[in-house]
């Protein structure tokens, strides 16, 4: 994850917890969808434009080279990736496990039971599965109605599908805490949506708290199953005793505008930046005065590895670059193929009231294979 990756995400999530704050008035099912988004979007900010501070624009071209048959794994995995790919396993892993649950319960199609679990569970990526406890055989048929309208309210807005994908997201956006904090939220928010989907139906919602209270408790299965968790119990049961609390169900019309705003905010972020290009404090920008072109490694070339590499620099008043860092990654070899030669330019440098100053400047690094 490149720094500009990062705060972008950063940036976003901030935004979007600050706007649900500031809208009390949305349903927990609007909020969810506006969670979701987040989620889903998030490993697309890398394509974002990068505004830079400074802008200072070179292409390297490699020298000519006869295309090769592409390799197809890599000289080796960055240690994020492979963390990102050890967390993929992990949350499919969870659900394998779930499944082989479900296989071992006994019971139809749709309702199972199984001694492998404390508490009534759904599971199910696009059809409504339901698992119970051994013991809901004797349960009250009016406490199985309530858990069963539950369970179906999580088949009915594919929780199970939404929570895999956000599961995902997480493990590629493993070092942003906002994707944390979005996968929370989003596995509070769908069961206080389910909820409201069960008070719509006309249940009492006094014996209908009393339930949920009684089996809310951790479930060993998450995240691969949805089930009545346990996590700010004390905040459900208020909303489900509140009378006034907006139960509205999340429609097209309201993805559509969460949608839009999302965008909105994700388009602003590289203008803050440019904004930030503004305010420096210098009369002349940099200049550079000596370059040395970077040179392709002969497996990039075997791999016809082609693209940009970001560099964000210091250039400083004795006319070279330091605190070089990678602000968009291509390849390690060309990544470090880049900082090496950035490293040995030589700059003129920026002037502020007829003194030369320190500045921050972005550089881009094109590779081609001609």
């Amino acid at each position: 994850m490149t720094w500009a990756f990062w705060w972008k995400g950063a940036l976003l999530g901030a935004a979007v917890w600050g706007v649900l704050r500031a809208l009390p008035r949305l349903s927990a099912a609007q909020r969810f969808q506006v969670w979701a988004l987040y989620l889903v979007s998030l490993p697309l900010l890398g394509l974002l434009p990068t505004a830079g501070l400074a802008a200072l624009t070179i292409r390297a071209t490699a020298g000519p080279a006869v295309a090769t048959a592409m390799r197809t794994t890599a000289a080796g995995l960055p240690l994020y990736w492979s963390v990102a790919a050890l967390l993929s396993i992990w949350f499919l892993w969870r659900r394998f496990a779930a499944s082989r649950i479900w296989m071992r319960a006994r019971g139809t199609a749709s309702l199972r039971y199984s001694d492998e679990i404390s508490g009534p569970v759904a599971y199910g990526l696009f059809r409504t599965l339901i698992l119970l406890p051994l013991g809901a055989e004797e349960w009250p048929q009016e406490t199985l109605d309530q858990v069963l309208a539950h369970e179906r309210a999580h088949g009915r807005r594919f929780d199970i599908a939404w929570d895999l994908l956000g599961s995902l997201a997480v493990a590629l956006c493993w070092m942003q805490p906002f994707a944390w904090l979005a996968l929370r939220e989003l596995r509070r928010e769908r069961e206080w949506a389910c909820d409201d989907l069960v008070l719509d139906e006309g249940l009492d919602r006094i014996e209908y708290a009393q339930t949920i209270y009684k089996f809310a408790a951790e479930s060993s299965l998450q995240p691969a199953m949805a089930g009545s968790g346990r996590g700010n119990l004390e905040d459900r049961m208020k909303h489900l005793l509140n009378m006034n609390a907006p139960r509205r169900k999340a429609t097209l019309l309201s993805a559509i505008l969460a949608t839009v705003g999302l965008v909105a905010l994700a388009t602003i972020m590289p203008m803050l930046s440019v904004a930030q290009e503004k305010t420096k404090k210098y009369d002349v920008a940099p200049r550079v005065t000596y370059k040395v072109e970077p040179q392709y490694t002969e497996d990039a070339k075997d791999r016809q590895v082609a693209g940009t590499v970001i560099l964000k620099v210091t250039v400083r008043t004795y006319g070279g670059a330091d605190n070089v860092a990678i602000v968009r990654s291509l390849d390690p070899d060309l990544d470090a193929k880049a900082i090496e030669a950035v490293k040995l330019w030589r700059f003129e440098p920026a002037m502020k009231d007829g003194q030369q100053i320190d500045v921050d400047a972005t550089i881009e690094v094109n590779f081609k294979l001609m």
